[in-house]
């Protein structure tokens, strides 16, 4: 094997890894759940306390609001999609949506402390 096909092997065993992580919460987490969750730590931590819209989030990843909408819910207490565990749980609770005050049709996310750990 070469230098250059090690390298690329190792990149992909890190980004594995990181994916289980993911997996160690709920085994059946689709990829986009996870983008949205890091998605959401990154606007927030560059918002520095200014709203951070659902709308945003899927905007930031190129994603379709409907399917930022589902994986939303999926991150909070809904549990509104996804795996057994979820159901049964109401969802990983990691963030909250609140509506905004302003506009009732948008959704405001927040981390939970949950999420936040």
């Amino acid at each position: 094997m070469n230098s250059n096909a090690l390298k690329d092997a190792v990149a992909i065993n890190d980004r594995m890894a990181f994916i289980w992580e993911f997996r160690k919460v709920d085994p059946r987490m689709e990829i986009t759940a996870m983008a949205m969750f890091m998605a959401v730590l990154h606007l927030l931590n560059k918002k520095q306390g200014e709203p951070l819209y659902i709308g945003e989030v899927s905007e930031y990843l190129d994603m379709a609001k409907s399917t930022g909408s589902r994986n939303m819910r999926y991150l909070s207490g809904l549990g509104a999609r996804g795996s057994k565990k979820a159901a049964e749980d109401g969802g990983l609770a990691w963030i909250e949506l609140e509506t905004d005050p302003d506009n009732m049709s948008r959704k405001i996310v927040k981390l939970t402390p949950l999420g936040a750990a």
